[in-house]
């Protein structure tokens, strides 16, 4: 199946001292900055923008702005919803454009860009106990590997649901719990009923076995929540359950949306934006560099940010540069990691060949250099 690479990163430009403007572009070498679309391929996108119960839009999904802020006339901040929203129709738009193409989507390590769903199976999200502010989480199905050998109460291939059901008993630890909540006098809830509450740790490690009321590594002490010491793992119940397959395998929104549909999710180098998919990090450079140089009493703020990021300064011929220039990274970090020259005895010897041998333009040619 054919390749078509393209990357999602998301800024916040605040360019001058009007309300902040952030944008979130996508770029790629076959689509140049951002995924320009006909009036057809837009009209095919709105409707599968509708059967997601979606309105339609006039504007292709590759530019996305957002008046940030809170406030009259503000569209709050950019998170991990938006992002989501935004690589929905990316994918869309793809798919309309490039027909029997696999997209690898590369973005950032952004928070947001890893988010997990609301109910995803995350021990970050868990009390110890049942009830509390912690996550719904959703059920799953247990395998035999998840199972303990102190008396688990499920089997291999049963559901187990995180939350309390009616027809559940109360927790192991708390047999005097009540299922509803219990309210006082004045109307407040005195005791917290386990139906419907999340159940907790203690109580999904009892029910798959893996419960100990001590550790039975030769410590002889009890569980605790979770371990901040390399000796003390062994009775964090944390660990207990990260080292399940089911929690251990949960993917993030993002991750579920490509491969689900056939595409292959990446993440770019941490602390690396000059090798940032297709090389986005120079396209907003050049954006900057742009605007700082541009009447913005021309056009106003808005219009003027738009301009900048258009086709007018970003052509295709220009992204595919700085993509050109973000794959020359990428060869000088792998020559760096695996070059080994005769002779070359200290570390600043070998990083100098290599830069020299690998990638003569880069030595010549400073980063942030405009093409």
């Amino acid at each position: 199946m054919p390749h078509l690479l393209a990357a999602v990163v998301v800024v916040d430009h605040s360019l001058i001292s009007c309300p902040t403007l952030q944008v979130s572009g996508v770029q790629g070498d076959c689509t140049g900055f951002g995924l320009h679309m006909t009036a057809e391929e837009l009209a095919a996108f709105n409707v599968r923008r509708a059967a997601r119960g979606k309105p339609p839009t006039t504007s292709s999904p590759g530019i996305r702005f957002l008046k940030a802020g809170s406030g009259k006339g503000r569209e709050g901040w950019w998170n991990s919803e938006k992002f989501m929203e935004q690589a929905r129709d990316i994918v869309d738009a793809v798919e309309i454009l490039y027909p029997g193409h696999q997209l690898v989507f590369e973005v950032d390590w952004s928070c947001g860009h890893n988010a997990f769903a609301p109910d995803a199976l995350r021990v970050e999200n868990m009390n110890v106990k049942y009830g509390g502010k912690q996550a719904k989480m959703r059920e799953t199905v247990v395998s035999k590997d998840d199972l303990g050998r102190n008396s688990p109460q499920l089997k291999d291939g049963d559901t187990q649901f995180m939350q309390f059901q009616k027809e559940d008993g109360p927790p192991w630890y708390d047999q005097n719990a009540p299922a509803d909540d219990v309210l006082g006098d004045d109307g407040k809830v005195t005791h917290e009923g386990y139906v419907g509450r999340p159940k907790g740790m203690k109580q999904i490690l009892w029910e798959r076995g893996l419960w100990d009321d001590v550790c039975q590594c030769g410590c002889g002490k009890p569980l605790i929540a979770n371990a901040s010491k390399d000796e003390d793992q062994c009775r964090s119940m944390s660990g207990r359950l990260k080292r399940c397959h089911d929690f251990a395998t949960e993917r993030s929104e993002f991750d579920k949306l490509l491969r689900d549909r056939g595409h292959i999710p990446l993440f770019s180098p941490k602390y690396h934006p000059e090798v940032a998919g297709s090389g986005i990090e120079y396209s907003w450079g050049k954006a900057k560099f742009a605007y700082r140089r541009t009447d913005v009493n021309e056009r106003g703020f808005h219009g003027t940010v738009k301009h900048v990021l258009g086709p007018e300064v970003l052509d295709i011929n220009r992204v595919r540069k700085f993509g050109r220039r973000a794959r020359q990274y990428m060869r000088v970090y792998l020559h760096m990691a695996t070059a080994q020259p005769d002779g070359a005895r200290q570390k600043d010897d070998i990083e100098k060949h290599v830069l020299v041998s690998a990638c003569p333009l880069l030595v010549s040619c400073p980063r942030d250099s405009q093409f």
